[in-house]
Protein backbone atom coordinates (compact mmCIF):
# COMPACT_ATOMS: atom_id res chain seq x y z
CA UNK A 1 0.00 0.00 0.00
CA UNK A 2 1.36 3.22 -0.92
CA UNK A 3 2.62 5.54 2.19
CA UNK A 4 0.16 8.73 2.45
CA UNK A 5 1.85 12.27 2.44
CA UNK A 6 0.96 15.91 3.98
CA UNK A 7 2.28 18.79 4.80
CA UNK A 8 2.77 20.09 8.51
CA UNK A 9 0.49 23.07 9.11
CA UNK A 10 1.08 23.25 12.62
CA UNK A 11 2.81 22.72 15.62
CA UNK A 12 1.69 22.53 19.28
CA UNK A 13 3.68 21.06 21.84
CA UNK A 14 3.58 17.47 20.88
CA UNK A 15 0.87 17.73 18.08
CA UNK A 16 1.03 18.41 14.11
CA UNK A 17 -1.93 19.21 12.88
CA UNK A 18 -1.64 18.15 9.03
CA UNK A 19 -3.16 18.31 6.33
CA UNK A 20 -3.05 15.55 3.43
CA UNK A 21 -3.06 15.27 0.06
CA UNK A 22 -6.92 15.31 -0.06
CA UNK A 23 -7.04 18.39 1.68
CA UNK A 24 -8.56 16.71 4.61
CA UNK A 25 -6.54 17.65 8.53
CA UNK A 26 -5.62 15.26 10.91
CA UNK A 27 -3.98 15.68 14.32
CA UNK A 28 -0.84 13.44 15.42
CA UNK A 29 1.87 13.07 17.56
CA UNK A 30 4.59 15.41 16.44
CA UNK A 31 8.01 13.35 15.26
CA UNK A 32 11.43 14.59 15.73
CA UNK A 33 12.84 17.30 13.12
CA UNK A 34 9.20 17.86 11.57
CA UNK A 35 8.75 21.78 11.18
CA UNK A 36 5.73 23.41 9.59
CA UNK A 37 5.42 23.55 5.97
CA UNK A 38 7.62 20.22 5.25
CA UNK A 39 6.07 17.84 3.87
CA UNK A 40 6.01 14.44 5.73
CA UNK A 41 4.93 10.90 5.01
CA UNK A 42 2.20 9.64 7.23
CA UNK A 43 2.40 7.16 9.76
CA UNK A 44 0.51 3.81 9.25
CA UNK A 45 -2.98 3.57 10.98
CA UNK A 46 -3.51 2.61 14.12
CA UNK A 47 -7.52 1.34 15.22
CA UNK A 48 -8.38 4.16 17.70
CA UNK A 49 -9.50 2.40 21.44
CA UNK A 50 -11.91 6.31 21.45
CA UNK A 51 -13.82 6.58 17.81
CA UNK A 52 -15.81 8.97 18.49
CA UNK A 53 -13.85 11.35 20.24
CA UNK A 54 -11.14 10.73 17.27
CA UNK A 55 -14.10 11.48 14.52
CA UNK A 56 -15.00 14.54 16.47
CA UNK A 57 -11.69 15.60 17.44
CA UNK A 58 -11.40 15.57 13.21
CA UNK A 59 -14.63 17.53 12.35
CA UNK A 60 -13.82 20.13 14.68
CA UNK A 61 -10.06 20.38 13.55
CA UNK A 62 -11.98 20.77 9.93
CA UNK A 63 -14.02 23.90 11.13
CA UNK A 64 -11.34 25.30 13.29
CA UNK A 65 -8.70 25.29 9.98
CA UNK A 66 -10.78 24.41 7.18
CA UNK A 67 -10.45 26.48 3.70
CA UNK A 68 -8.59 29.11 5.72
CA UNK A 69 -5.17 27.26 6.37
CA UNK A 70 -5.56 25.75 3.00
CA UNK A 71 -5.23 29.35 1.61
CA UNK A 72 -2.81 29.99 4.23
CA UNK A 73 -0.12 27.65 3.17
CA UNK A 74 -1.18 27.86 -0.83
CA UNK A 75 -0.62 31.59 -1.07
CA UNK A 76 2.17 32.73 -3.17
CA UNK A 77 4.04 34.94 -1.50
CA UNK A 78 7.00 35.09 -3.57
CA UNK A 79 8.58 34.17 -6.83
CA UNK A 80 11.69 32.86 -9.16
CA UNK A 81 11.57 32.71 -12.69
CA UNK A 82 14.37 31.22 -15.16
CA UNK A 83 15.04 32.21 -18.67
CA UNK A 84 18.05 30.30 -20.88
CA UNK A 85 15.60 29.48 -23.70
CA UNK A 86 13.34 27.54 -21.20
CA UNK A 87 11.04 30.17 -19.43
CA UNK A 88 10.01 28.96 -15.85
CA UNK A 89 8.38 30.04 -12.95
CA UNK A 90 7.98 28.82 -9.40
CA UNK A 91 5.71 30.35 -7.28
CA UNK A 92 6.52 29.90 -3.45
CA UNK A 93 4.74 30.19 0.05
CA UNK A 94 5.67 31.58 3.28
CA UNK A 95 7.07 28.38 3.97
CA UNK A 96 9.54 28.68 1.23
CA UNK A 97 7.63 25.89 -0.72
CA UNK A 98 6.89 25.62 -4.29
CA UNK A 99 3.00 25.89 -4.56
CA UNK A 100 2.97 26.73 -8.34
CA UNK A 101 5.10 25.82 -11.22
CA UNK A 102 4.48 27.30 -14.86
CA UNK A 103 5.98 27.03 -18.38
CA UNK A 104 5.67 30.10 -20.36
CA UNK A 105 6.95 28.17 -23.28
CA UNK A 106 6.91 24.72 -25.04
CA UNK A 107 10.92 24.47 -23.79
CA UNK A 108 9.62 25.05 -20.41
CA UNK A 109 6.56 22.68 -20.31
CA UNK A 110 9.29 20.11 -21.97
CA UNK A 111 11.41 20.59 -18.39
CA UNK A 112 8.93 20.83 -16.14
CA UNK A 113 7.05 17.54 -17.37
CA UNK A 114 9.98 15.58 -16.27
CA UNK A 115 10.12 17.33 -12.85
CA UNK A 116 7.94 17.05 -9.58
CA UNK A 117 8.53 20.16 -7.98
CA UNK A 118 5.46 21.33 -6.01
CA UNK A 119 6.21 21.28 -2.31
CA UNK A 120 9.75 21.11 -2.45
CA UNK A 121 11.78 23.65 -0.59
CA UNK A 122 12.20 26.50 -3.59
CA UNK A 123 16.24 26.08 -3.66
CA UNK A 124 15.69 22.04 -4.05
CA UNK A 125 13.27 23.02 -6.45
CA UNK A 126 16.30 25.38 -8.59
CA UNK A 127 18.73 22.61 -8.15
CA UNK A 128 16.95 20.25 -9.71
CA UNK A 129 16.23 22.55 -13.00
CA UNK A 130 19.62 24.11 -13.31
CA UNK A 131 20.38 20.36 -13.02
CA UNK A 132 18.31 18.41 -15.35
CA UNK A 133 19.30 16.79 -18.23
CA UNK A 134 17.58 18.71 -20.61
CA UNK A 135 18.92 21.78 -19.53
CA UNK A 136 22.10 20.58 -20.16
CA UNK A 137 21.78 21.18 -23.48
CA UNK A 138 20.83 24.91 -23.38
CA UNK A 139 23.97 25.65 -21.42
CA UNK A 140 26.26 24.35 -23.96
CA UNK A 141 24.64 26.04 -26.75
CA UNK A 142 22.94 29.12 -25.33
CA UNK A 143 25.04 32.48 -24.12
CA UNK A 144 22.65 33.76 -21.87
CA UNK A 145 20.66 32.61 -18.85
CA UNK A 146 18.29 35.03 -16.28
CA UNK A 147 16.83 34.76 -13.11
CA UNK A 148 14.30 36.83 -11.52
CA UNK A 149 13.07 37.29 -7.60
CA UNK A 150 10.65 38.74 -6.41
CA UNK A 151 9.60 38.79 -2.45
CA UNK A 152 6.93 40.78 -0.90
CA UNK A 153 9.58 41.38 2.17
CA UNK A 154 12.85 43.24 1.44
CA UNK A 155 15.07 40.79 3.57
CA UNK A 156 13.47 37.96 2.15
CA UNK A 157 14.34 39.08 -1.24
CA UNK A 158 17.24 40.23 -0.61
CA UNK A 159 18.27 36.15 0.91
CA UNK A 160 16.57 34.43 -2.17
CA UNK A 161 18.56 36.43 -4.59
CA UNK A 162 21.74 35.77 -2.48
CA UNK A 163 20.57 32.25 -2.30
CA UNK A 164 19.93 32.00 -6.20
CA UNK A 165 23.15 33.47 -7.43
CA UNK A 166 24.58 30.62 -5.57
CA UNK A 167 22.44 28.44 -7.50
CA UNK A 168 23.63 29.99 -10.70
CA UNK A 169 27.20 30.20 -10.38
CA UNK A 170 27.60 26.72 -9.63
CA UNK A 171 25.36 25.62 -12.35
CA UNK A 172 27.24 27.61 -14.89
CA UNK A 173 30.28 26.81 -13.43
CA UNK A 174 31.29 24.08 -16.26
CA UNK A 175 30.05 26.42 -19.17
CA UNK A 176 32.34 29.61 -19.58
CA UNK A 177 30.16 30.70 -22.60
CA UNK A 178 27.79 31.02 -20.20
CA UNK A 179 26.52 34.99 -19.21
CA UNK A 180 24.29 34.75 -16.51
CA UNK A 181 22.12 37.49 -14.70
CA UNK A 182 20.35 37.39 -11.19
CA UNK A 183 17.63 40.58 -10.70
CA UNK A 184 15.49 41.29 -7.83
CA UNK A 185 12.09 42.82 -9.01
CA UNK A 186 9.37 44.81 -7.95
CA UNK A 187 5.23 43.58 -7.66
CA UNK A 188 4.79 46.17 -10.95
CA UNK A 189 7.24 44.03 -13.06
CA UNK A 190 6.19 40.70 -12.40
CA UNK A 191 2.11 42.18 -13.04
CA UNK A 192 3.43 44.05 -16.22
CA UNK A 193 5.63 40.75 -17.38
CA UNK A 194 2.62 38.10 -16.70
CA UNK A 195 0.19 40.71 -19.06
CA UNK A 196 2.23 39.73 -21.86
CA UNK A 197 2.79 36.50 -21.20
CA UNK A 198 6.77 36.11 -20.29
CA UNK A 199 8.70 36.02 -16.71
CA UNK A 200 9.94 38.77 -15.31
CA UNK A 201 13.45 38.14 -16.48
CA UNK A 202 11.93 38.44 -20.39
CA UNK A 203 10.10 41.37 -20.13
CA UNK A 204 13.45 43.32 -18.59
CA UNK A 205 15.16 42.55 -22.37
CA UNK A 206 11.94 44.03 -23.48
CA UNK A 207 11.99 46.81 -22.11
CA UNK A 208 15.28 47.46 -22.97
CA UNK A 209 14.77 46.76 -26.40
CA UNK A 210 11.72 49.29 -26.44
CA UNK A 211 14.14 51.87 -25.00
CA UNK A 212 16.63 51.14 -27.50
CA UNK A 213 14.18 51.31 -30.27
CA UNK A 214 10.74 53.31 -29.39
CA UNK A 215 9.02 52.11 -32.42
CA UNK A 216 9.24 48.16 -31.72
CA UNK A 217 6.40 46.82 -30.83
CA UNK A 218 7.55 44.41 -28.12
CA UNK A 219 4.38 41.46 -28.65
CA UNK A 220 6.43 40.53 -31.31
CA UNK A 221 9.69 39.47 -29.64
CA UNK A 222 7.96 37.95 -26.49
CA UNK A 223 8.21 33.80 -28.23
CA UNK A 224 12.00 35.09 -28.81
CA UNK A 225 15.29 33.26 -26.20
CA UNK A 226 17.47 36.09 -23.99
CA UNK A 227 20.03 35.23 -26.48
CA UNK A 228 17.97 36.54 -29.59
CA UNK A 229 16.42 39.56 -28.20
CA UNK A 230 20.24 40.52 -26.93
CA UNK A 231 21.18 39.94 -29.95
CA UNK A 232 18.40 42.37 -31.50
CA UNK A 233 19.09 44.77 -28.87
CA UNK A 234 22.90 45.11 -29.69
CA UNK A 235 21.66 45.00 -33.27
CA UNK A 236 19.42 48.02 -32.59
CA UNK A 237 22.32 49.95 -30.64
CA UNK A 238 24.72 49.14 -33.40
CA UNK A 239 23.13 50.34 -35.95
CA UNK A 240 21.81 53.70 -34.80
CA UNK A 241 18.97 55.53 -34.63
CA UNK A 242 18.66 55.76 -37.80
CA UNK A 243 17.75 52.21 -38.77
CA UNK A 244 14.15 51.65 -39.25
CA UNK A 245 12.10 49.28 -37.35
CA UNK A 246 11.84 47.16 -40.53
CA UNK A 247 15.86 46.65 -40.79
CA UNK A 248 15.98 45.98 -36.69
CA UNK A 249 13.01 43.10 -37.69
CA UNK A 250 14.48 41.58 -40.31
CA UNK A 251 18.06 40.92 -38.49
CA UNK A 252 15.77 39.75 -35.48
CA UNK A 253 14.33 37.06 -37.43
CA UNK A 254 17.58 36.52 -38.59
CA UNK A 255 19.18 35.88 -35.36
CA UNK A 256 15.99 33.90 -34.25
CA UNK A 257 16.82 31.01 -37.54
CA UNK A 258 20.86 31.30 -37.27
CA UNK A 259 22.80 28.62 -34.73
CA UNK A 260 24.02 30.51 -31.89
CA UNK A 261 27.67 30.18 -31.89
CA UNK A 262 29.25 30.58 -28.46
CA UNK A 263 32.54 29.01 -28.40
CA UNK A 264 33.81 32.24 -29.33
CA UNK A 265 32.63 34.16 -26.24
CA UNK A 266 33.99 34.63 -22.75
CA UNK A 267 30.70 34.96 -20.48
CA UNK A 268 31.06 37.12 -17.72
CA UNK A 269 27.95 36.73 -14.35
CA UNK A 270 25.51 40.47 -14.08
CA UNK A 271 23.75 40.95 -10.83
CA UNK A 272 21.46 43.61 -10.10
CA UNK A 273 19.60 43.92 -7.13
CA UNK A 274 16.71 46.73 -8.24
CA UNK A 275 13.95 45.87 -11.04
CA UNK A 276 15.73 47.33 -13.44
CA UNK A 277 17.84 45.20 -15.87
CA UNK A 278 21.40 45.64 -16.08
CA UNK A 279 22.52 46.28 -19.90
CA UNK A 280 25.48 43.35 -20.74
CA UNK A 281 27.16 43.30 -24.17
CA UNK A 282 29.13 39.91 -25.77
CA UNK A 283 32.87 40.83 -26.64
Amino acid sequence: MKAQTGIVMKIEKNTAVVMKNGGEFVSIPVRQGWKTGEVIVLPEKRRSIRPLYTAAACLALVFTLGAGSFHYYYAQTSLVSIDVNPSIELGINRFNRVVETRALNPEGEQILAEQSLKNLPWQEAVDTIMGAEEMEGYFRSASDIVVTVYAKTADTQEAMLEEVRRYVDTASADYPALQSECHAVDEDTVSEAHDYGVTPGKYLYLQELKETDPEVDITEYTHHSIEELQGQIDACESHGEGTSHEEHKKHADAVETTPSSTDSQNGHHSQEDSGGKESHHHD
